[in-house]
């Protein structure tokens, strides 16, 4: 934005047991923000990774593939976080649950509706197929803990080829078949 960029990134750093997700912002005169600090957007012990963040308003929101120790069924989950231009963390440490399936290198991505309500979509390896869930902007999950399936697995989309188009109040899910 006009008054700078904000970073995301997998890393390792203290806290958690492998790779975290963090955040910094640089100012447009080339200072970091936020006194020079990292926010942790996660730290859990296990695998975080395949991220997708974006910005809406004056927050970003940024979800991923999380392979917690204990991650049942499947070798990730989906979580979600929201933090604010100063890197204040709004739901809580670590991340929220948005859903847990059986998948096996998921890509999750999502877009926002105009109350900043995200629909996320991920392919899952199960049978759950290519599935949906939303996430509203106080970080509560309005739908059955599985979300809705967009198509069988048979369909699912290639990886992280896939994209989410909202308007009104629909999401269209654009993907490109798995081969």
């Amino acid at each position: 934005d006009e008054n700078g960029i904000t970073f995301t990134w997998q890393g390792t750093g203290e806290g958690g047991s492998n790779e975290n997700l963090y955040a910094r912002r640089m100012k447009a005169d080339g200072t970091f923000d936020w006194g020079g600090a990292t926010t942790s957007v996660c730290v859990a012990d296990g695998q975080q990774s395949n991220f997708y963040a974006e910005k809406s308003g004056d927050y970003y929101y940024i979800t991923w593939a999380d392979g917690r120790p204990g991650t049942d069924p499947g070798n990730y989950d989906i979580y979600a976080q929201k933090f604010d231009l100063n890197g204040i963390v709004s739901w809580q440490e670590n991340g929220i649950l948005a859903v847990s399936l059986n998948t096996y290198i998921p890509y999750p991505k999502f877009g926002f509706f105009d109350d900043n309500s995200m629909i996320i979509c991920h392919q899952s390896t199960a049978n759950n197929g290519f599935v949906a869930q939303k996430v509203m902007d106080d970080g509560t999950i309005p739908w059955d803990a599985d979300g809705n399936q967009i198509c069988v697995k048979e369909l699912n989309p290639f990886y992280s080829e896939h994209t989410e188009i909202y308007t009104g109040d629909k999401t269209i899910a654009v993907w490109v078949k798995s081969n």
